[in-house]
């Protein structure tokens, strides 16, 4: 099948087996296969088990969070080039580069003004009139973590579902579905705006010790890179039960619109499935209007583009 013919069935169709696909029969030793199965769960669990027993000298330092998070992300970029998922989603450096911008970007520029405008308002509203509860600052961390990331979440499927189904605030999230690799880097790219709301959680209303928010960060972050990342993954039932991976992901991705109107969760697909938004498969080729790419700047005015074409119909 030629390129023009297969795009012409992939945006119809939006997605081909991972078998028929991608060439699945391959043959795969024993032990690869063993740990590409259990690897995702055994790395969330290894994240929980150090924020559990590491010393109190070591969670307490603010650079341990930072460089925890940051070692996270490049394990999981090193693992895409051990097990492949596909050749054609390899990363470049193009995609590097621009992930690298949005990554520290959202760290430093628009993490800096979202606690400025929304956040730290929103927990000063919160404290000032006594909104919180502190019911869950003995339960054990374990416990604590799952809370968090469930409130986050939540909150998140939601905003996110909004997002595809507001034709409005489809402009502001459409920037990300313009990635044509499914990549660790690529799970930082968007447009600003939404990146400003992507904290929104039910756990403002919530005391949590800070190595539960720490931790917390880091298994959602964990699963969000895997479940975009370019690695050949076989996940326990339980697991993709529960939580988002990559084939869930890059359905949500497809070519089609249509098709991307499915599996919100960034990280607990458990929701799409209590919501029925929860669907079965995967997508080899992802992106918009026949895998357009779109530069930093076109990301970053995207949802201006309709208001600026109106303006200039009606003023000439």
């Amino acid at each position: 099948m030629n390129n023009e013919t297969f795009y012409d069935t992939a945006a119809t169709t939006g997605l081909q087996t991972a078998a028929s696909a991608s060439g699945e029969d391959r043959q795969v030793h024993p032990v690869k296969k063993v740990i590409f199965k259990y690897l995702q769960p055994a790395m969330l669990l290894g994240i929980l088990a150090f924020w559990s027993f590491a010393p109190a000298s070591v969670t307490g330092n603010a650079w341990v969070g930072s460089f925890a998070g940051i070692a996270i992300m490049i394990v999981i970029m090193l693992l895409e080039w051990v097990n492949e998922r596909h050749a054609h989603w390899r990363l470049t450096v193009r995609e590097f580069l621009e992930g690298a911008f949005y990554i520290l970007c959202n760290r430093y520029v628009f993490g800096a003004v979202a606690a400025v405008i929304l956040y730290d308002p929103l927990s000063a509203f919160v404290k000032n009139y006594g909104l919180s509860t502190d019911i869950a600052t003995g339960l054990p961390l374990a416990v604590q973590v799952a809370m968090l990331i469930f409130m986050h979440e939540f909150v998140q499927y939601w905003f996110h579902r909004m997002l595809h189904n507001n034709a409005v605030l489809w402009e502001v999230h459409v920037p990300h579905h313009y990635i044509t690799q499914m990549n660790t880097m690529n799970a930082a790219v968007g447009n600003w705006i939404e990146i400003i709301f992507l904290g929104l959680t039910l756990a403002l209303f919530f005391e949590m010790p800070k190595v539960a928010l720490l931790c917390a960060g880091n298994i959602g972050s964990a699963v969000a890179y895997f479940a975009h990342s370019n690695i050949r993954f076989d996940p326990p039932r339980w697991y993709s039960y529960v939580f988002t991976t990559i084939e869930h992901h890059s359905l949500h991705h497809s070519l089609n619109y249509d098709e991307t109107r499915c599996n919100y969760a960034n990280e607990l697909i458990l929701l799409d499935r209590m919501f029925g938004t929860y669907a079965d498969g995967e997508a080899v080729h992802v992106g918009q209007d026949n895998q357009r790419r779109l530069s930093i700047w076109q990301q970053t005015i995207w949802p201006f583009l309709p208001f600026i074409a109106k303006a200039k119909a009606k003023w000439g």
